[in-house]
């Protein structure tokens, strides 16, 4: 054998196969997406900008010692209240509508199946469902969740859960002030 500098290398290099998986993309409306991923961008994320959003307009409210609904000197902060929750209202439905679209994907149904979770519990089975656990019409098997998403997907069910209470307990001191 030649023991030329210029010969190829020897070595016995392994080469591992690196499985392939679909990644996620935001805002793309193909692809797959797994349970817990869904609870993450659906309902964890929104829910920490919707009570970070509230707790901000608290604090503004409390330094300035008056209540923006009775002082109609607000100086427009009522104004901003709304506003702002209409922002985040109108975002929260699109980022809902794409993200509902690649949930259905994950369990083998057309997009369209999507809009019906803009209808209170008719859309639950996007989150009680499993997805398909091959590769299916819409893409490859979503990779696996870190623990992370695992935490975070749980924490936006208790948001969700914590912004239905709040809904609930604002409408009932909002009906008492007519009884």
């Amino acid at each position: 054998m030649d023991n030329s500098v210029y010969q190829a290398p020897k070595a016995d290099i392994q080469v591992a196969e690196i499985e392939q998986k679909q990644h996620f993309k935001y805002f793309n409306f193909r692809g797959r997406m797994n349970r817990l991923k869904y609870l993450q961008l659906a309902y964890f994320l929104p829910s920490i900008i919707f009570f970070g959003y509230i707790f901000v307009i608290y604090l503004i409210v409390y330094l300035d010692y008056r209540d923006p609904f009775e002082d109609r000197r607000s100086y427009g902060l009522d104004i901003v209240l709304w506003i702002g929750i209409l922002v985040i209202l109108i975002s929260a439905v699109i980022n809902g509508v794409w993200l509902s679209i690649q949930r259905a994907h994950d369990i083998g149904h057309r997009g369209f199946v999507a809009l019906t979770s803009l209808i209170p519990l008719i859309g639950l089975p996007l989150i009680i469902m499993p997805g398909e656990q091959h590769k299916n019409a819409y893409g490859e098997e979503p990779v696996e969740n870190s623990g992370l998403v695992k935490i975070t997907g749980w924490l936006g069910i208790a948001g969700v859960a914590l912004y239905y209470f709040l809904v609930f307990v604002l409408g009932l001191l909002w009906l008492e002030r007519f009884i």
